[in-house]
């Protein structure tokens, strides 16, 4: 049981539902329309994500926490690396805080044996932060701030450290909103509260006690620096004002610890150069407060979400707005870069909501260019908020559009974090969620190969395995008619093609989405043809090393592919497949598939995943796409194969009927 209780929370108490309902922490205002399903997984163009239900952390018995009245405050989740002891997970829910070791994707949760857990009484906990710069392998600070203006030190390890800080409510009475460890200080911290200030402490230093004097230290636009008047150092080292008092909801420092992102109630966001004190520049949402923010790992790109149920994308060297993502129905209550994914200005976002959504976008080239000078004269806004560098209208920047969008939980989501091998979610009722990533999100293990041999005295079966990839299902393989090649096509996506005889390998090729599900040789040789969960058939050519056409035609999954060798003559192709959508589809390959590639003019914004935009996956407008010369529906179950003979074509379906399709007699 806390300290954080008895006479002195009295007066706390009173003000408690008032501070509680102010922003970042507000009951979902607005009924939800979607009554769909939860997912329990969501397909990217580098594969599947799944729910990990083994890896969820929530309160050891399961039982939601009743607020007696009040609304509670937002779930947060904070994670910390220690050295050589993994990682672990700091989550509030109601009156409570548990600390947990984080196993991640690796085992399963064990509710049973929290690190440290605490239950507060006459306040709850708002926010926490570890401090990564001080962790050891037996020992982490933990800042943990409450609804009635205290913050308390804690090590959730040693249980040795807990220190209060306001604990008399002296420096600021409302409640604190967001903690922060200053990047790379092992005991300087900031914290936000509703009040609109932001104050420094020093971990090592007291409160005074008695209300402190404040003397003006800095000011600039929309924003006042205040120091205490003491003999002594005392606590809180500097007192942060910004605008006209309105709640800081979230504050971030960027990815090299000098810049400090703060996003207010009055839809304001401040960007500050933290070690002069400098503003470098502002935006603001289109309408309403925001709530939450985050930096992309260069640097250069700033997200920010709110009640106008967007995200704002501001670009640090353009000082302006670049581009808004639209996709959630209800206030953003969690955004985040996927820094893991990210490379050479290439960005994946992400947000989560109180419409229960998670959604992900793909930020374009275009929205990092200069913008260009307005030709067109617009009506002036007198309050100057609209129309803006740092509020464009939504005619005036990029609206980008949702690579994903998905309903992942029954209460409102508060809380995402992006790790290298998982996404981490958290929603209102207490429960953190742990998303796999596909393994073929690491691109080497995607290509990767290893052929063992069984350590035996005597000769057995097998002779030889071959693991291909991060271990992705395989689906079909096939050799090439000398039979010394061989294409293998798997579950990730890839098809890979192989000199069998030495065991090498000769070049890769991918879907543009999902697995790859069946594989075919041309009569020649010369080209191989894969169809799979994206709809399309992708042709190959082994001289060239690189995808050549694109098949369009059918509306579901591809599940077989032929050439029709009886019809290819002096390199004239002839190619067909059968599909979930029922359809027999033929298709002839043109002479200009098959010439040598021209160096591209144009530059491309290149892929982090190195999946799109490569001979071995050309994005749909860098390759021939093939029109269907026949695409009929000759079923009513889904087609599952097909050969060509010299005198007919057999296909065959789910409901176990092969077919026998006589050829023309001439």
């Amino acid at each position: 049981m806390s300290r954080i209780l008895g006479p002195k929370m009295g007066r706390a108490e009173a003000l408690c539902n008032q501070s509680l309902l102010e922003a970042g922490d507000r009951p979902l205002e607005r009924t939800l329309t979607d009554t769909g399903d939860v997912k329990t997984q969501f397909v990217t163009r580098e594969g599947v994500y799944r729910l990990l239900t083994l890896s969820e952390y929530s309160r050891p018995n399961r039982v939601g926490y009743q607020s007696q009245g009040q609304s509670q405050p937002q779930v947060r989740v904070s994670l910390v690396t220690l050295p050589d002891q993994g990682e672990r997970i700091c989550f509030n829910h109601g009156r409570e805080i548990y600390v947990y070791v984080y196993k991640g994707i690796k085992k399963a949760a064990d509710l049973s044996k929290p690190l440290d857990k605490k239950v507060y009484k006459g306040t709850n906990p708002t926010c926490h932060d570890f401090n990564s710069v001080s962790a050891t392998t037996e020992s982490v600070n933990l800042l943990i701030g409450f609804s009635t203006g205290q913050i308390q030190l804690i090590d959730p390890i040693k249980k040795e450290l807990n220190k209060l800080f306001n604990e008399e409510r002296l420096i600021d009475k409302t409640r604190v909103t967001c903690l922060r460890w200053v990047p790379g200080s092992r005991s300087l911290f900031l914290a936000a509260h509703a009040s609109g200030q932001l104050y420094v402490y020093n971990e090592e230093l007291p409160c005074g006690s008695t209300t402190p004097h404040y003397m003006p230290f800095k000011s600039g636009e929309g924003f006042t620096i205040s120091t205490c008047k003491t003999k002594s150092t005392r606590n809180p080292l500097f007192r942060w004002l910004l605008g006209s008092g309105s709640a800081i909801n979230e504050i971030a420092f960027g990815p090299d610890g000098t810049q400090l992102a703060v996003v207010s109630q009055d839809g304001q966001m401040r960007v500050f150069q933290y070690d002069n004190m400098e503003l470098l520049g502002t935006a603001r949402s289109y309408f309403g407060g925001l709530l939450c923010v985050a930096w992309s790992g260069d640097g250069r790109l700033i997200a920010a979400g709110g009640e106008d149920d967007l995200v704002t994308v501001y670009s640090i060297e353009q000082k302006r707005v670049v581009a808004r993502a639209q996709g959630h129905r209800s206030w953003v209550s969690a955004v985040a870069f996927d820094v893991h994914l990210e490379m050479d200005g290439c960005y994946r976002l992400g947000s989560v909501g109180h419409d229960t959504q998670l959604c992900l976008w793909e930020i374009p080239e275009e929205c990092l260019m200069p913008s260009k000078p307005r030709t067109t004269k617009r009506k002036p806004d007198p309050l100057q908020l609209v129309g803006t560098p740092s509020c464009p209208r939504l005619d005036e920047c990029p609206i980008l559009e949702t690579l994903v969008c998905k309903k992942i939980a029954h209460e409102r989501l508060t809380a995402l974090a992006f790790r290298s091998d998982c996404i981490v979610t958290a929603c209102q009722d207490g429960y953190v969620y742990t998303w796999a990533r596909p393994p073929s999100h690491v691109v080497n293990l995607c290509v990767g190969f290893t052929i063992s041999t069984c350590k035996t005295k005597s000769t057995r079966n097998p002779l030889f395995r071959w693991l291909l990839g991060s271990g992705s299902a395989i689906n079909e393989i096939a050799f090439g008619p000398d039979g010394t090649q061989l294409a293998v096509v798997s579950q990730d996506g890839q098809m890979r093609v192989f000199q069998y005889d030495n065991m090498e390998l000769l070049g890769t090729a991918r879907s543009y989405f999902g697995g790859l599900l069946c594989v075919a040789w041309s009569g020649d040789g010369r080209l191989i043809a894969a169809g799979g969960e994206d709809d399309l058939v992708t042709v190959y050519s082994i001289e060239q090393k690189r995808v050549v056409a694109r098949a369009q035609g059918h509306r579901s999954w591809v599940s077989a592919v032929a050439f029709d060798v009886h019809l290819e003559m002096d390199g004239c192709y002839r190619l067909g497949s059968v599909g979930h959508d029922t359809q027999l589809c033929l298709w002839e390959i043109p002479e200009e598939c098959l010439m040598p590639s021209k160096p591209r003019t144009t530059k491309r914004k290149p892929d982090p995943l190195q999946l799109v935009g490569t001979p071995s996956c050309p994005r749909l407008d860098e390759c021939p796409i093939l029109e269907t010369l026949v695409c009929k529906k000759i079923a009513h179950e889904r087609l599952t194969a097909l050969a060509f003979r010299s005198d007919c074509i057999v296909t065959a379906c789910q409901d176990g009927y092969v077919y026998t399709w006589a050829r023309p007699p001439s």
